[in-house]
């Protein structure tokens, strides 16, 4: 089987600087990746660590969903869902063991880790549960055709990634600031629709000139 050395969703722009990003995270992470070396922990169980750092932040978001000190408390676990989710990576290349079959299950727990947030806040009222279904379905969408096109080695010049925008309005709130997520959430979505209808378009115009080869 051939080997799957773009197996990713970045874009083009996004790839050519993935490679220094990578450099300069490694030597950031690589006391707390020695330790875990000498600890002798997989990246896939780091992997796994990352999500269940989403259940206290579930039980404390729910409990009390407004401003003040469980939502703040509850940002410590995004944090650690965020950097554990990071640390899986610089594991990965320094143990020798990385490739396609991690970067899948580094794409899994990036994405399933977006969809619980978003399930998690429309479950305690924070964000209309309509809008938040429509976000995911059409993020999950989008990142489907993204990692398509990389496979395809059409990559897109750029991707809007608006979770991070999305985990960032989260913190802002649990510190009393603005509600403006449902706004938010519809902005976010037209870009995916665009990112979608693009992406269809991209794909299918590939396979369509693939087939006259």
């Amino acid at each position: 089987m051939k080997k799957l050395d773009n197996f990713n969703y970045f874009s083009e722009e996004e790839q050519e600087k993935q490679e220094a990003f990578e450099t300069k995270r490694d030597k950031v992470f690589a006391p707390i990746v020695a330790l875990l070396i000498k600890l002798k922990l997989h990246p896939n169980f780091i992997s796994l660590l990352s999500m269940l750092a989403l259940v206290p932040f579930a039980y404390l978001t729910l409990s009390n969903p407004h401003p003040g000190r469980y939502l703040i408390i509850a940002n410590i676990f995004l944090v650690l869902h965020i950097v554990l989710d990071g640390i899986d990576g610089p594991l990965a290349r320094k143990m020798g063991v990385s490739g396609a079959h991690g970067s899948f299950v580094d794409m899994m727990c990036d994405h399933s880790g977006m969809a619980i947030f978003t399930i998690i806040l429309s479950l305690a009222g924070i964000i209309n549960g309509s809008i938040g279904n429509i976000y995911v379905f059409l993020y999950t969408i989008a990142i489907i055709f993204v990692i398509s096109l990389d496979l395809l080695k059409k990559p897109f010049k750029w991707v809007f990634r608006s979770k991070y925008f999305f985990y960032l309005m989260f913190l802002v709130y649990s510190f009393g600031g603005p509600e403006y997520f449902n706004e938010a959430l519809i902005v976010f979505s037209v870009c995916n629709v665009i990112l979608v209808v693009l992406g269809f378009n991209r794909i299918y115009n590939t396979l369509k000139q693939s087939e006259r080869l």
